[in-house]
């Protein structure tokens, strides 16, 4: 609990993005205290060497999970209480239960054994037109995503590394926006604003966060799964199926919620007799390197579909709501909007367009949702009706962002 909580300090640059240069306060007021030279009891060495390296994060995510704690007695907060721990520990459960009590169900603790210092996350010269890497693609990314909540700034289409005009006129509008040198060059300053409004953007030291979901590992992973498992190869396997489903029918796609399921099993079956493999339900070595050279094949050779024609009027809401149940053609116009919005919007899960308001259609819904700060509801009611209508065009050029 305190490294994950002093660990996401760190991944968030919490005090750097602010102007300071330090990582941590060392005053429990703020984060965690050390004393250099101060008594080192054996009993909490010995456990240290145990743990230091393991911290709480949810399933299918990679930052450290904000673990706000307080003792629960002179001090509350929203988040573990240290007292409370004990009559949870006396109920019988388990260090994960009770972190998964007061934290989101899906926590996990991970281990990792790639120890270093603290490196800042600023690459040490600017970012300007011409300028290439990773550090490039993380501006981008930061700055498209704080996009949604200041649309002002202008998207950037393809952020794959390179900075280019589109990346020069973002940087110059968060620029203006917040009161910096408007150059179009993303140094030190910028850098720090930037990663300070992600950060604020998505609550990532935040009990509510948003996250950093894991995205698809370069190799494919070599555990076994079948129907039970649980954890991030499971996200990976349910983002390949989800993604192979969009372009093969026979395919179907599956909630991405890292459990291993029936419906997942049914998707990897079909997947498997689609690809002449054993139809098993079981993701052994041969059907992950099959998931990984169909989806490779999907991204090098599958040209992304024509543009829809836009609309001669926008639709009026129908006057009921559309929730998990409806169907016909209001719900068939919303699954294509969606996938449309989806081209922008990677959150939002792609849709069977079949006029069907299923599981997929909600949680399409509630992706949506989450994205635009409405009510989380998975209901299409009339605001939500409007938004997806109004992100619609937008996507199309036919409103500006």
């Amino acid at each position: 609990m305190i490294v994950s909580f002093a660990l996401n300090r760190v991944y968030t640059e919490w005090y750097r993005s602010r102007g300071f240069n330090f990582d941590i306060t060392s005053s429990t007021s703020y984060d965690q205290a050390y004393r250099d030279g101060g008594p080192v009891y054996e009993s909490i060495s010995k456990l240290v060497d145990e743990v230091f390296n393991v911290y709480a994060r949810r399933i299918g995510f990679r930052n450290p999970f904000f673990t706000q704690f307080c003792n629960g007695t002179t001090v509350t907060c929203a988040g573990l209480s240290q007292w409370g721990t004990v009559t949870l520990a006396n109920q019988g459960k388990n260090p994960t239960q009770i972190l998964q009590y007061y934290y989101p169900n899906d926590l996990e603790l991970a281990e990792s054994n790639n120890i270093t210092g603290i490196v800042e996350s600023y690459p040490g010269t600017v970012l300007k037109l011409g300028s290439q890497g990773d550090a490039v693609r993380r501006m981008q990314n930061y700055l498209n995503r704080i996009r949604v909540n200041f649309p002002l700034i202008p998207r950037i289409s393809n952020p794959n590394g390179s900075f280019g005009a589109d990346t020069q006129d973002a940087a110059r509008t968060f620029q203006r926006t917040f009161n910096l040198t408007v150059d179009g060059i993303i140094g030190r300053a910028t850098w720090n604003k930037i990663n300070f409004l992600y950060v604020g953007v998505i609550r990532l030291a935040e009990l509510d966060s948003e996250g950093e979901r894991v995205g698809l590992s370069p190799n494919p992973p070599t555990a076994v799964l079948s129907q039970g498992a649980k954890g991030t190869n499971v996200v990976h396997l349910q983002f390949l199926l989800n993604a192979i489903a969009a372009y093969y029918e026979s395919v179907p796609s599956v909630i991405k919620d890292s459990v291993f399921d029936s419906v997942t099993k049914n998707s990897v079956v079909e997947f498997q007799k689609a690809f002449r493999l054993m139809p098993d339900g079981i993701v052994g070595p041969q059907t992950w390197n099959k998931l990984y050279e169909v989806y490779r094949g999907i991204e090098n050779n599958v040209s992304l579909p024509p543009a829809p024609q836009p609309d001669t009027a926008a639709p009026a809401y129908p006057g009921s709501a559309l929730r998990v149940g409806s169907t016909g053609p209001n719900v068939r116009l919303m699954q294509t909007y969606l996938n449309t919005i989806r081209i922008v919007y990677s959150s939002i899960p792609y849709l069977v367009v079949d006029g069907i308001f299923g599981q997929g259609t909600h949680n399409a819904v509630l992706a949506f949702q989450r994205e635009f700060v409405l009510i989380v509801d998975g209901i299409i009611g009339p605001v939500t009706w409007n938004e997806i209508v109004k992100q619609y065009k937008i996507v199309l050029g036919q409103l500006p962002a």
